[in-house]
């Protein structure tokens, strides 16, 4: 609108004196008439078209917004080492030393003392075992046998199955008392077996004569189990 003001207020030309009209003044009026006329033309298409609103919250974002500060690196700090902590040092005493041995006086052989010489006596020595006449020696072992015979105990499994049966024993007689006990023949059953050995232990033994005393003798003999005789 200022510009159409300022079309219109600029300064007019001087129109020609009146009088016929002419080719020349007609058209400069139909030319001064077609300017005033695009004035004013281009001074109402001025008014009509309204100015670009621009958005408040858009002005308030542009005035916000600021440029970033540059941020500034930590300067790097020098740590300086810390120092060791003293060390408790163990320095060991020194141990002291073994004194010299002593040299000790020899040991002093005592005399014998009476009471022990006497309390002691030395053993009488044994008597060496007399010749025997053979036949002594037979009814000796004789007897010896019978004693174990007597002494089986039937055993009650054998019993139940009436079976019969012998064990073959071997051991050393010397004054009466048995020695060295074991079995060379086993029976048909575990427990004839066992009832022999015990029989052999059981046995009463008559002692030897005298002329058999400090004679060792190895026997070898069979204890029988006959059910006949242990019914």
């Amino acid at each position: 609108m200022s510009s159409a003001m300022s079309a219109s207020a600029s300064p007019m030309p001087q129109l020609p004196e009146l009088g016929a009209p002419s080719r020349v003044s007609v058209a400069f009026w139909l030319a001064l008439a077609a300017e005033a006329a695009l004035v004013l033309a281009l001074a109402g298409l001025a008014d009509r078209t309204p100015a670009p609103r621009v958005p408040a919250r858009a002005a308030e974002e542009v005035r916000l917004v600021q440029p970033p500060k540059p941020v500034e690196k930590p300067k790097p700090t020098l740590e300086r080492p810390r120092p060791a902590p003293p060390r408790n040092e163990f320095h060991p005493r020194p141990l002291p030393l073994p004194p010299p041995p002593v040299a000790l006086p020899p040991p002093v052989a005592l005399p014998p003392s009476p009471i022990a010489a006497r309390a002691s006596p030395p053993p009488p020595p044994k008597a060496a075992p007399q010749p025997f006449n053979p036949g002594q020696r037979l009814t000796y072992l004789a007897e010896v046998r019978a004693a174990i015979q007597s002494a089986v105990q039937f055993p009650s499994e054998a019993r139940m199955l009436r079976m019969n049966g012998k064990v073959r024993v071997t051991f050393e007689l010397i004054d009466g008392a048995i020695s060295n006990l074991r079995i060379v023949t086993p029976g048909r059953i575990k427990s004839f077996d066992s009832n022999a050995l015990l029989a052999v232990h059981e046995a009463t033994i008559p002692p030897p004569p005298k002329a058999l005393i400090h004679h060792r003798f190895t026997l070898v003999l069979w204890v029988k189990f006959h059910l006949r005789r242990a019914l």
